[in-house]
């Protein structure tokens, strides 16, 4: 958590890194929800936070990375040792972009325990020439365990 100053705004940061032989890659992002809704990191009163039968938020999730290699990009960890790809990679025509950035957003509506959400995701161009790359998602959750807390 990053910043909550009220109960309907809720900002959180974070990171990750990945290194090994199909992806090296480091990435930092934000997600920021606005509107009714329980808090990310809960409540510690559960009474209150069972008792909103409704909300309804607005979330936004601005992203940067760096991909320093990727396997499914670049041809394998096996390129330097097959000369197909020394063949090839005299006509390529495109190259793999670095740095990238994207926003996913989107809206979530909640009624008793069932959600419902819709999300965008946009990024920036992998490939040079190859245009972004946009992918919506609707998402339906509905518990089977009636409780809230398993094992309470």
């Amino acid at each position: 958590m990053l910043w909550n100053p009220v109960n309907y705004l809720e900002i959180i940061g974070g990171a990750n890194a990945r290194l090994g032989t199909m992806t090296t890659a480091i990435s930092a992002w934000s997600y920021i929800r606005a509107g009714l809704f329980n808090p990310y990191f809960g409540r510690r009163d559960l009474s209150a936070a069972t008792k909103k039968r409704f909300k309804l938020y607005v979330m936004a999730r601005p992203q940067f990375g760096f991909i320093g290699y990727n396997a499914l990009l670049q041809g394998g960890i096996f390129k330097s040792r097959n000369t197909n790809f020394e063949e090839v990679s005299d006509y390529q025509q495109t190259h793999m972009r670095h740095f990238t950035i994207g926003i996913d957003y989107g809206i979530g509506i909640v009624i008793n325990r069932a959600t419902i959400s819709y999300t965008q995701k946009t990024r920036t161009e992998w490939m040079s020439g190859t245009g972004k790359h946009s992918v919506g998602n609707i998402t339906l959750l509905i518990p089977v365990y009636r409780k809230t807390i398993p094992g309470n």
